[in-house]
């Protein structure tokens, strides 16, 4: 291809088209990024609103909990119930899949039930019947939370896949410009490249009129002068075929640059912890705690976990239960004094999560959480954490709601309770 203006026109159309796939990619690539911020966040607040639905049922057994103020317990538990309908209508704004919707929308006509039935429960305790009241509590709404625990597991999966379905669609489309602006590009680059055929034809040409021209000088003479133009074009042709490429081209990274490395935080699989706090929500039974222990344990890379609770003087903490340490080290480790100096005993006294990093001289860190039920702490969930995952946010959130959890199915020692209500 000889004529410049042509080649200029096959260059700038090859641009033109690799910006334009660029740029739909790069609109691709933030679709995807929404889909994903939007299936976390659904995620994030389907988990959140298993935790309160834990947390409500908690605050109905209060009502047939010996020493209570049943008005305050009436009062707790209407405002956990707007709290749950307000999470629930919020969830709902979310969901875009028309079986996550459903779910949603079978969510909220269970927790309805679920309200009219705590208006039952009030009257039995109210009229002081609290066998009927506590049938109701501990088997009818403890059912039906575990069937709307069900419909949002229902919602959360639909929406899921709905989102990664998108997410697919979206990386066909990137594969389809990718493919299209290749084509068009190496199309343009073999337009562009000399042609030696043509050359040859040319180098034919000028030795014929060579040869015509020796018949006579003038004629000879300008036949030398069109030899010698038709010389200079070929040679103009090679240069401006060897040139375009190299100006066409984008510039080649240096290849000695290492490749930059993005170091993230470390954080839970955000399926795996909301299938744990499914689990213990429909957990009736301290004997399920070493299974969901050695789960957490996994998920969140720590080595060991106990589980500490009030003992019977209710001065100090002793290890119920434990994943990563036999028994008997469990019982080396013996009691803590309440106002020890140390991490667990600080966790309890304050009521809030402690966290202990690792440094240089070993490879553990610790965070501990307390286990706070409605009226008082009844114990602590430590946990030795490896490779540093103890500084994770992410971590430490999902530890702080697995606590949350635990806290509906620890008790403390009958013996240190007692001593806690008589001194209260």
């Amino acid at each position: 291809m000889r004529r410049l203006w042509l080649r200029v026109v096959l260059v700038v159309a090859m641009l033109a088209a690799a910006v334009a796939a660029s740029r739909e990619i790069f609109r691709a690539e933030q679709r995807i990024a929404e889909n994903r911020r939007a299936e976390e966040a659904f995620t994030s607040d389907t988990w959140a609103l298993t935790v309160a639905l834990g947390e409500l049922r908690t605050a109905q057994r209060a009502y047939v909990s010996a020493g209570r103020d049943i008005n305050s317990g009436m009062v707790d538990v209407t405002r956990r119930f707007e709290g749950v309908s307000d999470q629930l209508s919020g969830l709902a704004g979310k969901a875009t899949a028309s079986g996550a919707i459903t779910a949603l929308n079978d969510a909220a006509a269970m927790i309805a039930s679920l309200q009219r039935m705590d208006v039952q429960i009030r009257e039995h305790v109210l009229a002081e019947r609290p066998l009927i009241a506590s049938d109701l509590i501990f088997t009818d709404t403890s059912e039906l939370t575990g069937e709307i625990v069900d419909q949002l597991e229902r919602a959360r999966a639909t929406e899921r896949a709905s989102h990664q379905a998108a997410t697919a669609a979206e990386r066909r489309t990137e594969s389809n410009l990718l493919a299209g602006g290749g084509g068009v590009v190496l199309l343009v680059v073999l337009l562009l490249l000399p042609r030696a055929g043509a050359a040859r034809v040319d180098e034919d040409a000028g030795a014929d009129a060579g040869e015509i021209a020796a018949d006579d000088a003038d004629a000879d003479a300008s036949a030398g002068s069109v030899t010698a133009g038709a010389a200079g074009d070929l040679l103009g042709l090679h240069e401006v075929a060897d040139s375009s490429p190299s100006e066409a081209a984008p510039p080649s990274p240096a290849t000695g640059a290492a490749p930059a490395v993005e170091t993230r935080e470390p954080a839970p699989d955000l399926q795996r912890a909301a299938d744990l706090c499914t689990d213990l929500v429909r957990s009736n039974s301290p004997a399920d705690l070493p299974a969901l222990l050695a789960r957490a344990a996994q998920m969140l890379n720590a080595s060991g976990i106990i589980v500490w609770v009030l003992d019977g003087t209710g001065n100090a903490l002793r290890p119920a239960i434990g994943h990563g340490y036999s028994s008997a080290a469990l019982a080396r480790i013996g009691p803590l004094p309440c106002d020890g100096d140390n991490a667990t005993a600080a966790a309890w006294r304050d009521g809030r999560m402690h966290v202990v990093a690792s440094n240089g001289d070993g490879p553990y860190g610790a965070i501990v959480a307390p286990l706070v039920s409605p009226d008082h702490c009844s114990g602590v969930l430590s946990l030795e954490m490896d490779d540093g995952w103890e500084r994770s946010e992410a971590v430490q959130s999902t530890v702080e709601i697995v606590a949350a959890q635990l806290a509906t199915l620890v008790s403390a020692d009958p013996a240190a309770e007692a001593a806690r209500r008589t001194r209260a």
